[in-house]
């Protein structure tokens, strides 16, 4: 294990905050008083909506061997809520180890979060109201989050640490009527942000660039695509047993794809037709405050994908140990688990998988396998009349073939390939009277421009066969309200991500203010 001391005050607080001080003397939250036989404690938290940090007081309403149950004051929240979240917890602990945790000189995933946060062997859940500025004509709400600040050590010269509440631990908002103790959607958000402190912690243990002095010079993040992909796949982790295949999914993430986000009164809130997914995250938030959307829904399909097509869930844990931090550990884990289809490029990897959204073969790579409620996904085609489209790195689309298609004046990275849905055929040469072209761009960097591409023009309809729309309604409800992380409520407020600190830069350049001090 890497040391604490250096990886925290030496390391990363001098990449991100260019200081070189250390600490005087570690700092944990301030407990005040004594109240119902529990401590009363001080925390600090974020506001979503403005972009600053604040102070509350809390109180631990529940603790069993593996988590303690804080409670804002104020909050609503009863021993009977926290002991839910406490039960919970536990199940989840279990089903997350041995699919996104790893396990070094004895001690796995959490155990090593809880040696850099405040050592007492339970995780920290702070059920609050968090202030994300939702209201329910707003249509979207935090869940929850989990902060990497948290496990920084106090330093006066560092002002960001001075919101640090130095403990492992996750935020679980309870300010919505959606999203309360002992209901699935709430435990689905335990899962899910306790993926993403784990995949933190190994990042800080097995994918950081050090120096000599065992110092982190690199912070190597893994790209959010990624880390959102495999909390997603935690999600499904806790919804079903260990060993499960088909199982049960996240039908808000399954249904915006199946409708394109088509909403109450046919309100487009989706751009999936237009080739939106999640490879470059939030890249379409300005055409669209609900394009986000895009994003959660194809990232959670495709890491079903992998899953069914891997037949384990063992690739998670390939992808988040991997020392790769970007596409690599996907196609490195997809070529472990699935050898001699070519998927140690991403491009053929990505084609596979936007092709089996189209021919959904009930076997084989060009497909769900034999998932009931994933076989029913229509793929959207492009908008007709369109011949040219733009599309960032990941992106790709669909048109009808009647004739071959005229494909001047595209991109460098636009890729075109033919699909044959009745034969469960692609070709990249010829095409199928009748079948479908698949324009993408084949780009692996997430920050490259878009590029343009062509379609046929005509939109190619998709039918789902009539025995598989039975097994659900056929016009599932969109009306909300939307989960999106905290990163992204923030970058829709106008404010930088500090829960991904590559993509908002050096940590002094946001506004951060301290209330109720």
């Amino acid at each position: 294990m890497k040391l604490k001391q250096l990886l925290l005050f030496s390391g990363i607080l001098a990449l991100l905050f260019y200081s070189c001080e250390s600490p005087s003397s570690p700092r944990r939250p301030v407990y005040e008083g004594q109240g119902g036989g529990r401590e009363n404690g001080k925390f600090y938290a974020q506001d979503i909506a403005k972009g600053v940090f604040y102070s509350l007081y809390a109180e631990m309403l529940h603790e069993n061997e593996k988590c303690k149950v804080w409670a804002e004051k104020g909050s609503g929240m009863t021993i009977d809520d926290a002991k839910e979240v406490a039960k919970a917890y536990l199940s989840i602990y279990e089903k997350m180890l041995p699919v996104c945790g790893f396990t070094e000189n004895s001690l796995n995933t959490m155990d090593i979060a809880d040696y850099y946060g405040n050592e007492d062997k339970k995780l920290c859940i702070l059920l609050l109201k968090i202030r994300d500025g939702y209201t329910p004509a707003s249509g979207s709400y935090v869940a929850g989050y989990f902060s990497a600040l948290d496990f920084f050590g106090y330093n006066p010269a560092d002002y960001y640490t001075w919101f640090s509440n130095e403990s492992d631990m996750i935020y679980i908002n309870v300010n919505v009527a959606e999203h309360k103790p002992g209901e699935e959607n709430l435990n689905r958000t335990l899962a899910h942000e306790m993926q993403h402190l784990m995949n933190f912690v190994t990042t800080l243990e097995k994918r950081s660039t050090m120096n000599s002095n065992n110092q982190i010079i690199q912070l190597n993040q893994m790209d959010i695509w990624i880390d959102e992909g495999l909390s997603a796949a935690a999600e499904w982790v806790y919804a079903n047993p260990a060993g499960t295949l088909y199982g049960k999914h996240s039908e808000n993430r399954v249904n915006w794809y199946k409708n394109n986000g088509i909403g109450s009164g046919s309100q487009i809130k989706g751009l999936i037709d237009r080739g939106n997914n999640f490879f470059v995250w939030g890249n379409r938030e300005d055409q669209n405050p609900y394009a986000v959307q895009d994003d959660y829904a194809t990232v959670y399909l495709f890491f079903q994908w992998l899953r069914l097509q891997a037949n384990s869930t063992d690739i998670y844990n390939k992808i988040i140990t991997s020392s790769s931090f970007d596409y690599g550990a996907v196609t490195i884990a997809a070529n472990t688990y699935m050898p001699g289809n070519g998927y140690t490029s991403w491009e053929t990897l990505l084609k596979t998988w936007l092709a089996a959204n189209h021919i959904m073969a009930s076997t084989g790579k060009y497909g769900y396998m034999n998932d009931i409620m994933l076989r029913q996904i229509n793929t959207h085609s492009a908008p007709s009349g369109t011949t040219s489209i733009s599309l960032a790195p990941g992106e790709g689309v669909y048109s009808k073939t009647n004739s071959q298609p005229v494909l001047s004046g595209q991109g460098s990275s636009i890729r075109n390939t033919y699909l044959n849905k009745s034969n469960s055929q692609v070709n990249d040469s010829s095409f199928y009277s009748g079948g479908a072209m698949l324009t993408f761009n084949a780009n692996t960097n997430t920050k490259g421009f878009p590029e343009t591409g062509k379609t046929t023009g005509t939109a190619n309809i998709d039918i789902v066969p009539a025995s598989l729309i039975m097994q659900t309604p056929t016009q599932p409800s969109l009306s909300g309200p939307y989960q999106i992380s905290a990163g992204d409520m923030l970058r829709r407020n106008g404010h930088g991500d500090i829960f991904r600190f590559p993509r908002c830069g050096l940590l002094q350049n946001r506004r951060v203010i301290a209330e109720n001090e």
